[in-house]
């Protein structure tokens, strides 16, 4: 299992942000919390070659981000599996109204990016998006 988070984040922060401009929505920011939770829940991904929202502890996203200690007011992921780079994932993610409008949800002010490459080969992708707690 390859973690490739670190190659991927800036292409992926970079789409992001300028579909967000098109929509007049503000940037996001990296969270290193969230980010965090990104990595560790590719990497369990990767690990089973299974993509899912579920933790392989049964966890969801809520709880781990918060175990990370990110107190958010609102909070979303996006997965996904087997797309070859950022361009790739991100045309998915916005092929797809669920993950388009997280992508593009005004109210999230931080993101954390992570993926990494199973055993089967595929990469599987972790967006974290969020708004701490004022």
């Amino acid at each position: 299992m390859v973690n490739n988070s670190d190659t991927f984040d800036q292409q992926i922060l970079d789409l992001v942000n300028q579909e967000r401009f098109k929509v007049g929505a503000d940037p996001l920011s990296i969270n290193e919390q969230l980010d965090q939770a990104a990595d560790l829940h590719s990497q369990d991904q990767a690990s089973l070659d299974n993509m899912s929202h579920t933790g392989s502890n049964g966890s969801d996203f809520g709880t781990r981000i918060q175990e990370e200690g990110y107190q958010f007011s609102t909070a979303a992921e996006n997965v996904a599996a087997g797309q070859i780079d950022a361009a790739d994932v991100m045309a998915s993610w916005m092929g797809s109204d669920g993950h388009r409008a997280n992508i593009l949800n005004a109210d999230f002010e931080d993101i954390g990016i992570g993926s990494a490459t199973g055993d089967d080969g595929s990469i599987y992708w972790t967006q974290n998006f969020g708004a701490e707690i004022a």
